[in-house]
């Protein structure tokens, strides 16, 4: 080796000792080529830029193979490579309920548990590495046969009078999450969607709150006009399916007397098995009906209680009437 070779490795030597920015060069050769010539002593001082062997490392980019957004089906996997940067590397995911994540050493592992919402968006896959520079991946997970069946109601439309509390809607297909919507003629509880074996159910209510009456004398307020509401039930895909709900002519709005309620609101019983029901609210004398009475049906009453028999398997709904017109409803299955 010649003398000039090796004062130029003293030089890029003493670089590195004080950490300096570069020696200026503007050769164009990747960075760990440079670092290489220079700590060899082949670049010569007008190209050598002062690279570091440290500096050399962290040179390249973080990066990783996936996507910047990735759609998965809920259940399934999908492996990708991380590089670049400074190891080690860590993925941290933003809804582990939905997206979880496992990093063995440049290997990253995304696994899809539940659908994500719409409403809720994407969720961040974070990939972060030792010096604290990160990318992101969006990951998007669609549920088991989403572009298949979209969500049903029934029933599509139903006629009731105002007063009226726990009407039963019973809603099929579609991909969970759903999101149910009302307009401001009726309620239906925040809690609303409930499992019905491979189907859910919701309540909704028609109270006086919610109907603007069109005449108002001397205290006594009567609807004259229709009034018309629905109900929507939103999946996570945005495809929705709506019912009507019919508030018919001229009837009073709902008396003062306290709301007619059942506790419980909704019940499940084996076949022979009888339930006893609460009542509250409204006057009595109270009446029962059963929409399937060769499923479920009223076997004995007072003027606070009910009991209920499971008689076939299926589901019935039970209503109660008081005295005043009011109305509440049980969904009542029998397994």
């Amino acid at each position: 080796m010649n003398i000039k070779a090796i004062k130029l490795i003293k030089t890029c030597a003493l670089f590195v000792a004080v950490g300096l920015g570069g020696c200026g060069g503007s050769g164009g050769e990747p960075t760990n080529v440079l670092a290489a010539n220079c700590a060899s002593g082949v670049a010569a001082p007008s190209s050598c830029t002062a690279i570091t062997p440290a500096t050399a490392a962290i040179a390249a980019t973080l990066f990783t193979t996936a996507p910047s957004a990735v759609t998965m089906t809920s259940g399934g996997s999908a492996t990708y490579t991380v590089g670049g940067g400074t190891a080690p590397y860590t993925a941290t995911s933003g809804n582990t309920s939905a997206v979880t994540t496992t990093l063995a050493g440049t290997t990253l592992t995304i696994n899809s548990i539940a659908a994500t919402s719409i409403l809720a968006g994407a969720v961040p896959i974070a990939i972060v590495d030792s010096t604290g520079k990160s990318v992101t991946i969006n990951v998007t997970v669609l549920g088991i046969g989403a572009a298949g069946t979209p969500p049903s109601i029934f029933p599509a439309s139903i006629t009731t009078g105002d007063c009226t509390t726990n009407i039963p809607f019973i809603f099929s297909g579609g991909t969970a999450p759903f999101t149910i919507f009302t307009s401001d003629n009726i309620a239906v509880p925040v809690s609303a969607a409930m499992p019905l074996g491979t189907k859910s159910f919701f309540m909704a209510s028609v109270l006086s709150q919610f109907l603007s009456p069109d005449t108002d004398v001397d205290g006594l307020k009567t609807v004259t006009v229709p009034r018309v509401a629905t109900v929507t039930v939103l999946d996570s895909q945005s495809r929705a399916a709506t019912a009507t709900i019919t508030i018919p002519l001229a009837h009073l709005t709902c008396p003062n007397n306290p709301l007619l309620q059942t506790a419980p609101a909704s019940a499940n019983a084996h076949v022979t098995e009888i339930l006893a029901f609460q009542i509250t609210g409204g006057i009595a004398p109270y009446s029962f009906t059963s929409s399937a009475p060769g499923i479920a049906n009223v076997v004995g009453s007072s003027s606070t209680s009910f009991n209920a028999q499971g008689i076939a398997v299926g589901t019935a709904l039970l209503t109660v009437t008081s005295a005043d017109g009011q109305k509440a409803n049980i969904t009542f299955t029998v397994f």
